[in-house]
């Protein structure tokens, strides 16, 4: 009995003793719903702050980059900030020289602690340089900060930054695309505009226009990008999964824009290259004497289907769409993606190299460029879509609006003679919609612009009726397989 005894003792100050090693028993996190959530991986380890901070600028963010800076040296007077911008002057010139400088200084450890680009991003495929580990996780300060609230921004847009559970990328502001016209353009055109806020009725309607006519007299819209990667892009539609490294084009979704793209490529394609001059390296200027006009001026001279109105702080947004107004009937919507919510084009983004030695201070800088002062900047341009902080859509928007309180007249040469525009504000229920439009965001990721050249070379012989669909996809599916396994 005494033995039995003392063997109890001793496995009961066993037990004690691991219990005291190890720490209470693991629990399981849940959500607001109490629904189990995925545990996620250990957080990396932070630095503490230093007392330098170099800055590297990319195409138009000195705007933004300069008032942030300003805020970071009052907050943290004794750290040292070395800025390099980027010189605006000539960005088609200075554009590929910026991408050589960033991707030589990253590959040798060396350059900026925080990286500010907009999607003229400096690496092709931002993906394939978040493998080779050059950049920092940002998840271990955010973990580490009480004063950091991840709740007050828009989740969909933020988490795009988030690859295989590491968050190495902040987005600072984005873009929906939301399309303008009018019923009187539409109706003119021929173009059915009943079901525009579904995915299948709103390619449908472009499919179906541009099968019924040969030479449309009208664009989709001036400027944007009208091919297959753009589309997919616009409507949301995911090609590659990144974390599975897999190629999803077998889909439905995937197919309608393909057919779609079909459609429209040879009247589209003919029109955008006489009306337009290529830069390169993306950039295009219009050509001159051509008098498509933008925004109100081609729906009001019956020149393009629909106008892309969501830049310049809502600014251009506004006006274009008052210049509507006062005359027709706007028809306004954010372009449907398969789930039936509104798509997010990443603009201005941040990162922190990981050979960095001052990632302390570039995640301090980095919360001044997400804060409330940064966000609800309205002389801010840089900033030209939606804010990620949430409650800095509403302020944006009304400043925006504001410009335009009461009408205001703009010089404008429209195809009737008439070279005076009156502008109309909104009505309230227009910048609610607008505001829920920003909001209702269910799908975002970064573009890849390496891609592009896959779609030209493969899908191409079908857009133009060379080859059947079922050889080109073959052929796109085994060139991005082999791509994304490279």
């Amino acid at each position: 009995m005494k033995r039995k005894l003392a063997a109890i003792l001793v496995l009961v100050m066993l037990l004690l003793c691991a219990a005291s090693c190890t720490g209470p028993a693991p629990v399981t996190p849940t959500d607001a719903s109490g629904n189990p959530v995925t545990t996620a991986a250990p957080l990396p380890q932070v630095q503490g702050p230093t007392d330098s901070l170099t800055i590297s600028g990319g195409p138009y963010t000195d705007n933004l980059l300069a008032p942030a800076i300003t805020i970071f040296k009052q907050q943290y007077p004794n750290v040292t900030v070395n800025y390099t911008p980027f010189d605006d002057s000539s960005v088609a010139t200075n554009y590929a020289q910026y991408q050589q400088t960033i991707q030589t200084e990253l590959q040798a450890g060396t350059g900026p602690d925080v990286l500010v680009f907009n999607d003229e991003s400096p690496f092709q495929d931002l993906y394939k340089t978040m493998d080779t580990g050059a950049f920092c996780d940002l998840n271990g300060y955010i973990a580490n900060d009480p004063g950091f609230d991840m709740s007050q921004y828009n989740q969909t847009v933020m988490n795009a930054g988030v690859y295989d559970g590491k968050r190495y990328m902040i987005p600072l502001d984005y873009y929906v695309p939301i399309w303008m016209s009018s019923q009187e353009n539409l109706t003119n055109a021929g173009f059915d505009f009943s079901d525009l806020s579904t995915f299948d009725g709103m390619t449908g309607a472009i499919q179906k226009y541009y099968s019924d006519n040969a030479s449309p007299e009208y664009l989709l819209f001036n400027g944007g990008d009208f091919t297959a990667p753009g589309f997919l892009s616009t409507f949301g539609v995911p090609v590659i999964d990144r974390a599975k490294k897999t190629v999803d084009v077998d889909s439905a979704a995937f197919k309608t824009i393909m057919d779609m793209e079909k459609a429209a490529y040879n009247s589209q394609t003919a029109q955008y290259n006489a009306d337009y001059i290529d830069m390169g390296n993306g950039f295009y200027t219009t050509k001159v004497g051509v008098g498509n006009g933008d925004g109100a001026e081609s729906i009001l001279n019956r020149k393009n289907l629909f106008f892309m109105g969501e830049y310049s702080l809502f600014s251009t947004f506004c006006q274009e769409y008052g210049g509507v107004l006062h005359s027709e009937t706007p028809v306004l919507f954010a372009v449907p993606n398969p789930s039936g919510g509104s798509t997010a084009q990443l603009d201005m983004m941040s990162m922190v190299p990981a050979a960095s030695n001052n990632q302390s201070n570039a995640y301090a800088f980095i919360k001044i460029l997400l804060s409330d002062l940064i966000q609800n900047d309205t002389t801010i341009y840089s900033l030209g879509g939606a804010p990620v902080l949430t409650s800095a859509i509403d302020n944006r928007l009304t400043a925006a609006l504001g410009k335009f309180m009461p009408p205001k007249t703009t010089s404008m040469t429209l195809a009737d003679g008439i070279t005076t525009l009156v502008i109309d504000p909104m009505q309230q229920k227009t910048i609610a919609d607008i505001e829920a439009m920003l909001s209702n965001v269910t799908f975002c990721q970064i573009d890849t612009t390496s891609m592009y050249t896959f779609f030209q070379t493969d899908m191409t012989p079908y857009f133009t009726g060379v080859s059947d669909y079922a050889t080109c996809l073959a052929k796109l599916k085994n060139d991005l397989e082999l791509y994304v396994s490279e």
